[in-house]
């Protein structure tokens, strides 16, 4: 039955989280009668708020969450109040507990606050509203609203007896599949609050209150019903208080069925038994907060805990296997270079995952009172703006954007402001490396194909990854757990046959660089200063080459981004090639003509990758190896350039920058083609596939009917024949196919740059090309041979659809012997040669 005749308009900041807090408010609503519409911005992004307002009747419109979203908030309501000014403005959550109530209203167009839980408070205010209450304004608890030009505050409303009712949350009024992996699992307080009185944090709900296990299981069976999913997540920031609820839960939750796994947050204050009755139940991961290593960081932050508790309990955990998550911090009160230091020692040695967060510094937070207390905060009202910048935000994002000048980093460590990132960054690179390689790692190859396996280095769950020998990148090698989370488990770049001597080679250049410089895409870039794979001496890094991609100006983690000319004044004597680089760059690498360079993403032998490029150009590179090794640099030094074309990102100016290079290549070729010398022969016989100087020509097909050379893309093919002649030359040329027939009278043969005599023979579907010639030899080889397909634009046909299985030459001096010779050009056929 409807208590009100008007909807109440509920919209969700934009964060990729199952919706927990508003799951309680549409609760609310539902057990008060209130209907509701709700708008997920994560899923619109930019809903027309004057729309929905216009098309549907509401009573007010409402908000809230956590204090990163305030500029959202504030945006909002702006929205709402421009398009309807006597729309009712209502703002919840925790922000309205962080945050000082009067500048919230003072910044906002906002007429109510509730304050604290809102499972009742929310209601009763909308009630009034409508009103349908029971009393006055003051009457509702745990608001502040507008009275004119003033700001009031009613009574605070006491926490809920949770006790007393079980206050279950209501999970259909979003898309779950639209939040992808997250939808597997369902989220399950077990209580609200904490014990904890941490300095950097700010609890839910002030102090615990527990949830009655029957309570617990009455919903999980609930949901067990109801929904498709795999685990539970027990996501409030304390599992229990008593390890005898622990205890009791956990045999209460073995009776249910379906059983399914569940994981928790937990305080590191419980013993093995509570730890065995835990895994027995069925929970396989624990999130615990372990935030520092060093017992004097602890202390000051009012932890409760201590190194040694920490280590009892990650090995306890261990032994009854479950696995722990831990959460840590750096940057937090007066933390020096040396506290850093041991966190990452603690975490290596007890070999526990989990997120890294810089000191967040909120309102409600006695770390955001003590620098207000310092003067380290001017303007209130600026800071708590600027912290939607840092919220959700990752160390490399902060650093970064810090040090760029696009969002400011309130630093309360002992140390300066550069030299914390630089600790931070050193000491990250330190635990990712260390903590994240994949246990015994594995690699099958079969062809292209290769798969990798291993363990997950934290819980030993199989990891599998799949890539090609063509397109192996270290960049791609990176593999989340799913049992665990662990998402920066890696495999070595070393497993790959035959790339660790490269590898190793690349070691020695980089250990003896003085001054380096990084080109790559921006993530590649990151990644490289997150692994330490390759032997680095960071603080040699000068910095990063700047781009149309990655500005200069910005910054990857502690290191510039620089245009070109000013790395070039710092002299780098290395350029190292992270990944994928911009075309733009290549032409500014020219400059560096006293800098060697490093590609990292190699993806094994130049020659594989040398065939994956001229691939994309219908080329076949082999034919220019063979030329490589017969002229030498001219060849060699442009091979290795478009090598390097590899690690350009995919556009079409990279597409453009390979065929100007190929062109090039060709053109070298020409000039220097007499420096070839080839052993003569006195008869020219081959299949064309393999070992025979051909450019610029096609693919060699090889198929059960049958095997041939395809002409070349730009319709043409150069062979050269080391014949020993001294009064012309007889080609003969076997055509395999050719689609359309009209190709055919279009093929033409010149020798040494001389138009040859030709006539086509045909026996049944194949047919020979004969070609005569008196062009004199040349010095060495002596004989280019150009087999060209004229005017092919006017047929509308790529020549490349042209097949040749064999290409035989003799002297002319033996063209009269050549008379009523059978020349075979198929088991099936033969055709006569005459003059």
């Amino acid at each position: 039955m409807r208590s009100i005749d008007k909807k109440v308009l509920l919209i969700k900041p934009n964060y990729y989280y199952f919706p927990v807090g508003f799951s309680y408010v549409v609760a609310a609503l539902e057990r008060y009668g209130i209907e509701y519409d709700f708008i997920d911005t994560y899923l619109t992004p930019k809903p027309d708020i004057a729309g929905y307002l216009r098309k549907g009747s509401y009573l007010a419109v409402a908000t809230g969450g956590l204090l990163g979203n305030y500029t959202f908030y504030k945006s909002l309501f702006l929205s709402v109040k421009e398009a309807d000014p006597a729309m009712p403005c209502i703002l919840g959550g925790n922000v309205t507990s962080d945050v000082d109530k009067n500048l919230l209203m003072e910044q906002m167009p906002i007429d109510y606050l509730v304050v604290g839980e809102g499972d009742i408070t929310f209601p009763e205010l909308l009630l009034h509203i409508a009103g349908k209450g029971t009393g006055d304004i003051e009457s509702v608890h745990g608001i502040y609203y507008r009275a004119g030009d003033e700001i009031r505050k009613t009574d605070r409303r006491a926490r809920l007896d949770l006790l007393e009712r079980n206050y279950m949350p209501s999970w259909d009024f979003f898309d779950h599949k639209a939040y992808g992996d997250r939808a597997h699992a369902r989220p399950v307080l077990t209580g609200r609050g904490c014990v904890g009185h941490c300095s950097f944090c700010s609890p839910t709900n002030g102090r615990f209150i527990t949830r009655s296990v029957e309570q617990i299981v009455e919903e999980v069976e609930f949901l067990n019903s109801r929904y498709d999913f795999s685990m539970f997540v027990f996501i409030n920031e304390i599992f229990f208080q008593d390890p005898e609820d622990i205890i009791k839960f956990c045999r209460e939750y073995k009776k249910i069925t379906p059983h399914k796994i569940w994981h928790c947050l937990m305080r590191m204050d419980v013993d093995a038994e509570v730890l065995r009755e835990m895994r027995d139940a069925g929970c396989r991961l624990m999130n615990v907060g372990v935030e520092s290593g060093s017992d004097r960081v602890l202390a000051s932050i009012l932890k409760e805990t201590t190194v040694e508790q920490m280590r009892r309990f990650s090995r306890m955990s261990r032994e009854v296997g479950i696995s722990l998550q831990a959460s840590f911090m750096m940057a937090n009160y007066t933390e020096t270079e040396e506290d850093i230091v041991k966190t990452v020692d603690f975490l290596i040695e007890e070999h526990i995952g989990g997120p890294m967060a810089l000191t967040i510094n909120y309102p409600g937070t006695a770390n955001y009172r003590w620098a207000l207390k310092k003067g380290m905060i001017d303007d209130p009202v600026k800071y708590i703006e600027s912290l939607d910048l840092l919220y959700s935000r990752n160390y490399i994002q902060v650093i970064s954007g810090h040090l760029g000048g696009t969002l400011s980093y309130l630093n309360l460590s002992a140390m300066p402001t550069e030299r914390l990132f630089k600790v931070v960054e050193r000491e990250m690179r330190r635990y990712n490396t260390q903590n994240f390689a994949i246990k015994n790692q594995r690699i099958e190859i079969a062809g292209d194909a290769i798969d990798l396996s291993g363990e997950c280095s934290f819980c030993g769950h199989p990891l599998q990854a799949k890539t090609k020998r063509s397109a192996w990148n270290l960049f791609d090698l990176k593999v989340s757990c799913i049992k665990c989370g662990a998402a920066e488990n890696y495999f070595h770049p070393d497993i790959l046959p035959g790339l660790k001597p490269i590898n190793e080679e690349h070691r020695g250049l980089i250990s003896k660089a003085k001054r380096i410089a990084l080109a790559g895409m921006p993530q590649e870039i990151d990644l490289i200063l997150m692994l330490d794979l390759f032997g680095i001496n960071y603080d040699t890094i000068v910095g990063v080459f700047g781009s149309e991609i990655d500005p200069p100006g910005t910054f990857h983690i502690t290191h510039p981004t620089l245009a070109a000319d000013d790395i070039l004044a710092l002299q780098p004597d290395l350029v190292v090639l992270t990944g994928s680089v911009p075309v733009s760059l290549i032409d500014e690498f020219r400059k560096f003509q006293f800098a060697r360079f490093v590609d990292l993403r190699c993806r094994g032998a130049r020659d594989g990758i040398l065939h994956y490029i001229f691939q994309r150009h219908g080329l076949d590179s082999k034919s220019y190896q063979f030329l490589a090794d017969a002229l030498g640099d001219p060849v060699t030094s442009i091979l290795d350039e478009i090598a390097r074309f590899r690690f350009l990102a995919d556009t079409p100016m990279r597409g453009l920058a390979e065929t100007e290079a190929i062109g090039r290549l060709h053109r070298v070729i020409e000039e220097h083609i007499g420096e070839c010398v080839l052993a003569g022969v006195d008869v020219f016989d081959s299949d064309l596939k393999a070992g025979v100087m051909t450019y610029p020509s096609g693919f060699y097909k090889e198929i059960p009917e049958w095997s041939a050379r395809l002409l070349g893309p730009d319709d043409r093919m150069t062979v050269l024949v080391p014949l020993r002649s001294s009064g012309g030359i007889v080609v003969l040329l076997d055509i395999v196919f050719s689609d359309p027939q009209d190709l055919l009278q279009n093929l033409g043969v010149t020798v040494n740059g001389i138009p040859a005599v030709a006539q086509l023979r045909q026996a049944g579907d194949h047919v020979q090309l004969v070609a005569f010639s008196d062009a004199p030899a040349l010095a060495d080889f002596p004989y280019k041979v150009d087999i060209v397909l004229n005017n092919p634009s006017q047929l509308g046909i790529p020549g490349r659809r042209m097949a040749f299985s064999r290409l035989r030459c003799v002297p002319c001096s033996v063209s009269s012997q050549a008379r009523g010779m059978v020349v075979e050009m198929a088991p099936q056929h033969s055709v006569l040669l005459s003059q």
